[in-house]
């Protein structure tokens, strides 16, 4: 099982009720890839959700849309 660094190294984008998080992948050629993970918020248990969503948005980076 992998783990979702939550120290500043991934980023995190809110679409619609998910949650998109970017996290590196070191094991990608040069090391510059990227794993996507998606977490559905209704799968998380409302009375939980305000932490849950505190603790990923602490440790995670905005998502920087490029454009």
């Amino acid at each position: 099982m992998r783990e979702i660094p939550l120290d500043g190294t991934s980023e995190c984008a809110q679409i619609g009720d998910m949650l998109a998080l970017y996290v590196r992948d070191p094991q990608a050629p040069g090391g510059l890839g990227r794993r996507l993970v998606v977490l559905p918020l209704r799968c998380v248990d409302p009375s939980a959700l305000p932490e849950v969503q505190a603790m990923i948005f602490a440790g995670t980076r905005p998502l920087k849309v490029r454009g």
